[in-house]
């Protein structure tokens, strides 16, 4: 598990493509986690506590070739490092503590719209 405050290099290389590609980092955004668990009842119970902390959850079944259910969560963040590395510090140890694997995040990149006029 990560140590606090500290994301790995591959989060950092994408918290500078975001940058790069214009989004607002000073912005609060959906940031996607995901886990993985072997049992169902253990999916559905880690999504229920983390819905008791106040976050969007849901369990998705085991596609065709899958074997694992997936449990997706909705956090609003800033992305910055130190915002970050705590969110995945929180969902590791929840993934640890429930029998599951956190598997990552993902946000998306809303860009910058200094120069945007609202249609008439």
């Amino acid at each position: 598990m990560r140590e606090k405050n500290e994301i790995e290099e591959i989060d950092r290389i994408a918290l500078e493509r975001m940058r790069a590609e214009g989004a607002d980092m000073n912005k609060a955004r959906p940031c996607q986690h995901a886990f993985s668990y072997w049992r169902a009842d253990l999916a559905q119970t880690a999504a229920a506590l983390l819905q008791q902390h106040g976050y969007h959850a849901q369990v998705l079944l085991p596609e065709d070739n899958e074997t694992a259910h997936r449990v997706i969560v909705i956090q609003h963040l800033s992305p910055d490092e130190q915002t970050l590395a705590e969110a995945i510090r929180f969902m590791e140890q929840h993934a640890l503590n429930s029998g599951g694997r956190y598997e990552g995040w993902e946000m998306p990149i809303e860009p910058k719209r200094d120069d945007f006029t609202p249609p008439c």
